[in-house]
């Protein structure tokens, strides 16, 4: 019997596409990673080498954000895209096909600053992680006017400075 593995092939972090800039509200930011604020959703298209399988397949988004991450200390975070496991970004599978998109949303009390970002796979063997590239920074930010839009609702139109 041969056993076959999900293999990433490649993440597409969607940053030439206009999604993830209109839904953080970041178009005018000029940047080459990036840029999402926190409490709003990101899009990741993730390329397997066959179809992704919930039910088989396990995988999870990593973002650290020091040197030496922890999950307690909220530096290490992955992001499932099951309902039944989620952490304090929550995550989950938009599109299914050879290419997996894949919605995370920063948490609303997240730490501000650059994370990088790895795509994981959990096999018999253990776990697989994509290699560390400059390209797959991403830069959470915090608007400041989000605490006028959480304090007034009606004032909860988006502005970016």
């Amino acid at each position: 019997m041969k056993i076959e593995f999900l293999d990433i092939w490649d993440v597409d972090m969607k940053k030439r596409d206009e999604t993830n800039k209109i839904l953080d509200h970041t178009a005018l930011y000029h940047s080459e990673n990036l840029i999402v604020q926190r409490g709003q959703e990101f899009q990741v298209n993730i390329t397997f080498n066959r179809l992704y399988n919930p039910n088989k397949d396990k995988f999870a988004v990593e973002l650290v954000i020091v040197s030496n991450p922890q999950y307690s200390k909220n530096t290490y975070v992955p992001v499932f895209s099951t309902e039944d496991r989620q952490s304090s970004w929550p995550g989950r599978v938009i599109r299914t096909s050879d290419v997996l998109t894949v919605v995370v949303m920063p948490a609303a009390n997240c730490i501000v600053g650059k994370y990088q970002m790895y795509a994981a796979e959990a096999n018999l063997y253990g776990i697989r992680t994509t290699k560390r590239y400059k390209s797959r920074y991403i830069y959470v930010h915090v608007n400041p006017w989000e605490a006028v839009a959480f304090l007034n609702p009606s004032n909860a139109e988006r502005k970016v400075l």
